[in-house]
């Protein structure tokens, strides 16, 4: 599960990246880790509303328990900002030649 957050995340950063392809570097590189991270944030609101406000448990211990009073455990925060690492990195990459 959260590997498909993940790549769903990542792709549509990229594909949002590609928009702005050849753009200066705030929109070229942030905007779309940006955009990642409104995606995956938006699909486990999804998964908060298609299951009643309990989100799919990945496993036991400390990583999994839910923070104070939210329904997100460490690990989905860490997924959620995975995927914009993720895809700042690819971006990057690809804009390597351009921005330098």
């Amino acid at each position: 599960m959260g590997t498909f957050f993940i790549v769903f995340g990542v792709t549509f950063g990229i594909y949002f990246g590609c928009i702005f392809y050849k753009k200066n570097k705030i929109l070229s590189l942030f905007l779309p880790a940006i955009i990642s991270i409104l995606t995956t944030v938006i699909m486990y609101v999804g998964e908060l509303v298609l299951t009643d406000g309990e989100l799919f448990k990945l496993g036991h211990g400390i990583l999994f328990k839910s923070l104070l009073n939210t329904p997100f455990a460490f690990i989905d925060l860490i997924i959620i900002l995975l995927s914009g690492i993720i895809t700042y990195f690819i971006i990057k990459a690809l804009n390597s030649k351009l921005l330098t």
